[in-house]
């Protein structure tokens, strides 16, 4: 496949669609150009029910998308190979037979608008009509010696032809006639042909183009050939509605589903569109050139190696369809939750300001989970921060969400949104980050830094303690703060000190993270857990608080007599704050 840096990639698309807007008198921000760009080069489906010009440039690439898919499944696709750009804009090539296929579409807000026989042979400004080109343009060639355009002798004695227009619009009557079976069979008698044999036969073809640095002629004599006339022609073309293209884009992702792995549920639906959008973009990428780099190879899409990649797109859509559906599932708890939340806050014995700031604080750290998933910044970014929260851990594979009860989840969350409500700046976790860190930054630029741990009753608090600077020794993230950040604890074991208890010898578990403790003769340290790194600047960074702290104190506060009267932000409400989180482990 074809390699280009994204950035030439983009402007060589760019250049092909300012061409294709000028051509058909369009208008287009820039802005929605730049964002159709960037989504055909993602690989994102393009919102096909935004503007209507985008839709008639990629409608040609959904045209040979549909071919390829056909050529890949149909039993009775005859052809091996789609050329894109090449003979015309699509060209189906096999079993000595080449379809050319030329691409005509309206403005898909005007498709009532039918299309009438007039357009198919219209000449104006001493040009080729529709079917001039199609015809006349694919089986010709430039003679440079007797400076003429001829028929190319080889090419028609060892082929045989067919010519279909492929538009999106409805047509007139006079039209219908041609829009034949997958044979090009006519349906009706060859007398009812007549009017466009005779439309093409006025003598009115004077028409230039250019080969090579040449101009040639083609006028009217060029249908004159024995054989290769205009009832040739016209007995070997059909006119071919495929719809508009959204109806297109069904008919393709319907005919992938029925032959990959799985049911006809969304989910399969899904990861059909998600394979669709791969080959559309193979076949952008492909025929997006400069005139300086053209391949030809890159412009054919051969059938046995469409098979490899489809069985590699098959593999990566899964995979991605998974990811999504799994998404959506934490998209949806995670928005319950939030929802938990802003019910509570909104039930709470707040000043409507005071529960404004609360909400504002909720809906900005919803939003910061949701656009990094959704803007693909972190696709995991429910799963990370649910790994970090209850396995101090950055993972991205699947979290097993029924397993911390969803209460736990909550009081988390709402730790945060009551940390951060103090500080009218708010930072989230870096991707890189182990622990769950958020940071709350005052007007005077200073920095708070807050996690949270919840140990779901697995190990005592010294333990859990050692669990998170363990974490944090891992997490470059963690060591690149060189201030205090707070801890907050929950649901570690209560374990029963028992009095007059003779002190036994301090294993290396339960020891400080930075005691030095003997066992079985050695001198144990932190480097049995964590090796060769430097923890005691890291650890004495750390400040552990009980998460209760954070709600009594929100609770203190929601005593009317306590209540700011303004704002959480107010200079003596965040001085208590401050001497609350700083108060002695």
């Amino acid at each position: 496949m074809l390699t280009q840096p994204v950035e030439q990639l983009s402007k060589s698309l760019q250049r092909k669609f300012d061409k294709y807007i000028e051509r058909t008198g369009d208008v287009i921000t820039n802005e929605d150009k730049e964002t159709f760009v960037s989504m055909i080069l993602d690989g994102r489906n393009v919102d096909l029910s935004g503007v209507t010009a985008v839709r008639g440039f990629i409608y040609q690439y959904y045209i040979a998308a549909k071919y390829i898919v056909e050529m890949l499944f149909s039993e009775i696709a005859w052809w091996d190979k789609v050329m894109v750009e090449i003979l015309d804009d699509v060209a189906l090539a096999g079993h000595k037979k080449i379809r050319f296929i030329q691409v005509k579409t309206k403005r898909e807000s005007d498709i009532d608008n039918h299309m009438n026989l007039n357009e198919l042979h219209a000449r104006t400004k001493g040009k080729g009509s529709w079917l001039d080109k199609l015809f006349l343009l694919n089986l010709h060639i430039a003679d440079f010696e007797r400076k003429n355009l001829t028929l190319d002798n080889n090419f028609l004695k060892n082929y045989s032809f067919q010519f279909e227009l492929a538009t999106n619009s409805t047509y007139h009557e006079d039209i219908a006639v041609y829009d034949r079976n997958e044979k090009f069979e006519p349906k009706i008698e060859k007398e009812k042909l007549q009017k466009l044999k005779t439309a093409i036969s006025k003598n009115n073809l004077n028409w230039e183009v250019l080969w090579g640095d040449k101009t040639f002629k083609l006028t009217e004599d060029h249908y004159n050939d024995e054989i290769k006339n205009i009832d040739w022609y016209l007995q070997k073309f059909r006119v071919k509605r495929h719809g508009d293209i959204l109806y297109l884009r069904k008919e393709i992702v319907d005919k992938i589903k029925s032959h990959t792995d799985g049911n006809m549920d969304p989910f399969h639906t899904y990861k059909s569109e998600l394979i669709l959008d791969m080959l559309l973009l193979e076949i952008i990428k492909n025929t997006c050139q400069d005139s300086d780099s053209v391949n030809f190879e890159d412009f054919i899409f051969d059938k046995e190696i469409l098979k490899i990649k489809f069985e590699n797109w098959t593999s990566t859509a899964e995979l991605q369809a998974s990811e999504s559906a799994t998404n959506d599932s934490y998209h949806n708890k995670f928005t319950n939750w939030f929802e938990i939340i802003k019910k509570d806050i909104a039930n709470g014995n707040w000043k409507p300001n005071l529960k404004k700031e609360l909400l504002d604080t909720t809906e900005a750290f919803e939003k910061n989970l949701s656009d990094s998933v959704r803007n693909q910044n972190d696709s995991f970014a429910y799963q990370r921060i649910l790994n970090r929260i209850f396995n101090l851990n950055n993972y991205s594979s699947k979290f097993y969400i029924d397993e911390p009860d969803p209460a736990r989840i909550i009081t988390a969350l709402k730790t945060y949104i009551y940390c951060l409500v103090f500080y009218p700046y708010a930072e989230y976790s870096n991707i890189e980050s182990i622990l769950s860190l958020k940071k709350g930054i005052d007007t005077n630029q200073n920095e708070s830094l807050f996690s949270v741990y919840n140990d779901r009753n697995s190990n005592d608090l010294e333990l859990a303690k050692k669990l998170v600077r363990t974490a944090a020794i891992n997490c470059e993230v963690s060591e690149s703060h060189n201030h205090d950040f707070y801890c907050f604890i929950a649901d570690v074991k209560k374990i029963k000190k028992k009095k007059n208890k003779s002190s036994k010898e301090v294993d290396s578990v339960h020891s400080s993270v930075t005691d030095v403790v003997k066992g079985n003769g050695e001198i144990l340290g932190m480097e049995d857990v964590v090796s060769e790194k430097e923890i005691t600047k890291i650890i004495e960074n750390i400040k552990f608080r009980e998460i209760d702290m954070v709600e009594e104190h929100l609770n203190y506060l929601q005593e009317n007599e306590n209540q700011p009267k303004n704002s959480f932000k107010e200079d003596t409400i965040k001085s208590d704050w401050d001497a609350e989180l700083k108060e002695t482990e």
